[in-house]
């Protein structure tokens, strides 16, 4: 099968952008650090002058090169904060798998910071977690379940315990787990526990377990909960 026009230039570049970043790597480039001319890189390269502004223009996207009419393109002060939600926002979106290693992930940092997180919740932190299972609870004893505001709330309520773990990481991947469960419903994607009461009663009766041994200041507790909800409660794709 022969590649679109399009298909070959996606494709170089493509290539072209991982040869700029390794040659930034061999050159052992940093921030400040000025690439070499747009003429230069060209015969570096050996590309097109389209194919080079379309790769340098994505690189710049990501903040990884800045440009000033006049001065070329210079290494960026890279913000990984910024760079790695950009990335994981638009990866879970566009595959299921990546939301499955995220949730993983998630539940691995939730884990292995709650204890932490016990120990430093402030009396406001509990509350604001009382707070969202009284929201959640409410969602629940409506008869009928509002996905996006379920949804919503079970991601309100895993912020909120996290709150006093202080983990920018966590926070990160909670907001591309948002992103992927805010395009879904708006798809109409269906997951078995947002659709099966009981489901959701015994998720919210776990919430509370949590809450409690925060309320407790009581760690082991809250670890043993928290597992046991993150392995148990997961999410189910049955489109």
């Amino acid at each position: 099968m022969s590649l679109s026009v399009t298909e070959k230039s996606d494709t170089l570049t493509s290539k072209t952008i991982g040869r700029i970043l390794e040659y930034i790597k061999e050159e052992r480039l940093s921030a400040g650090n000025q690439l070499p001319t747009e003429s230069e890189l060209l015969k570096i390269l050996g590309v097109s002058r389209i194919v080079l502004r379309e790769a340098l223009s994505y690189l710049k996207g990501l903040g990884l090169i800045t440009s000033r009419r006049g001065s070329g393109f210079k290494i960026a002060q890279v913000d990984f904060a910024g760079a790695m939600r950009q990335a994981l926002e638009h990866i879970s979106i566009l595959s299921s798998n990546s939301l499955d290693e995220l949730m993983e992930l998630r539940s691995q940092l939730e884990i292995g910071s709650v204890y932490e997180a016990v120990n430093n919740a402030s009396q406001s932190d509990i509350d604001d977690i009382f707070l969202v299972l009284k929201k959640f609870e409410d969602c629940i004893q409506t008869g009928e379940l509002d996905l996006e505001e379920y949804q919503s709330l079970e991601l309100e309520f895993h912020q909120a315990i996290m709150t006093s773990a202080a983990s920018n990481t966590l926070n990160i991947i909670n907001g591309a787990i948002r992103s992927y469960f805010t395009a879904s419903i708006r798809q109409k994607k269906q997951y078995a526990l947002y659709h099966n009461p009981e489901l959701a009663s015994r998720e919210f009766i776990e919430h509370r377990m949590i809450a409690e041994a925060f309320a407790l200041h009581w760690p082991e507790v809250a670890e043993t909960c928290l597992r046991l909800h993150l392995y148990k409660n997961r999410p189910r794709n049955l489109s």
